[in-house]
């Protein structure tokens, strides 16, 4: 019994989930902006216009990222870190799928 309470809950916060991520994701940006933890804020930021393009959210996520990366410098060294990293992979797969 006590497990089918719990299997329900699941799927309802799920379906909330899936209906009102875009929100959620918004939120978490702007309570992580308030406790001053900028990487946690970005992602979320980057989830809203990764996952929901055509948000209404999206627009003041790009502002809010931006704003992130001009005020942080520990989060553009970690940006930039990872962009290298992305590249240097992509380089490599592209000399190992080359025919030449």
């Amino acid at each position: 019994m006590f497990f089918k309470h719990i299997m329900i809950g699941f799927v309802i916060l799920g379906i909330l989930g899936y209906f009102f991520g875009d929100h959620l994701f918004y939120f978490q940006g702007n309570l992580m902006m308030r406790w001053q933890y900028p990487m946690p804020a970005y992602e979320a930021y980057e989830r809203i216009i990764q996952y929901y393009p055509d948000s209404s959210y999206a627009k003041d996520a790009r502002k809010l990222m931006k704003a992130l990366r001009e005020s942080s410098g520990d989060l553009n060294k970690y940006l930039e870190k990872k962009e290298k990293d992305i590249k240097k992979i992509q380089d490599e797969r592209e000399k190992k799928q080359s025919f030449h």
